[in-house]
């Protein structure tokens, strides 16, 4: 059980041990930065259980944003987008 936590430090929960076993799987000697390549490569999807979760995530949980949500996230964008266009004529 020691193996998945000593890839580079302790787990936080179960999906970061699942997180850390799939760096240890695909090769914890790789060079740091490398190795998180190795695992998004997995060739496991068929024989592993844990493929879904090697990114440290449960893909099954996923949020719902509401409508509100995604029209202020619009309009937030918007207006970061034309302060940005009047900072570029400003400069010019």
């Amino acid at each position: 059980m020691s193996a998945p936590n000593s890839v580079h430090r302790p787990a936080k929960n179960p999906l970061d041990t699942i997180r850390l076993f799939c760096l240890g799987c695909m090769g914890s000697s790789v060079e740091f930065g490398a190795e998180y390549a190795a695992v998004r490569h997995c060739p496991g999807e068929v024989t592993c259980s844990l493929f879904l979760y090697r990114f440290g995530t449960n893909p099954k949980n996923k949020k719902k944003v509401s409508e509100a949500s995604l029209k202020a996230l619009a309009s937030s964008r918007e207006k970061r987008a034309e302060a940005r266009h009047e900072a570029e004529n400003g400069k010019r």
